[in-house]
C-alpha cells in the first residue's frame, strides 16, 4: 500500500475540508494545528503522542485535535 491523502472542501459549510488518508510507513512528527482536526480511523491503527503518552487508535476511534499555539524549540 502507497501512502495517499486527499482533501476536498465542502461547498455547504465555509471553510470545512475533508481528508482521507492511507499511510502505512507516513510519520508526521512532533506538530500543531491551526484549526481544528477530526480523525476517523477505519482501518489499521494511529499511533499518536498526547500530553507524553503514546495512544494507539483502531477502527472505530475518533481523534479531535484542538488548534494549539506553536510552542518555541531550542
Amino acid at each position: 500500500m502507497n501512502d495517499s491523502i486527499q482533501y476536498q472542501r465542502c461547498a455547504d459549510i465555509p471553510g470545512l475540508v475533508l481528508g482521507a488518508g492511507r499511510f502505512a510507513q507516513f510519520d508526521f512528527g512532533r506538530h500543531y494545528h491551526l484549526d481544528y482536526h477530526i480523525g476517523i480511523v477505519t482501518e489499521g491503527v494511529q499511533r499518536q503522542q498526547y500530553k507524553g503518552e503514546t495512544q494507539v487508535l483502531g477502527p472505530g476511534f475518533i481523534s479531535l485535535m484542538a488548534p494549539a499555539i506553536a510552542t518555541p524549540t531550542h
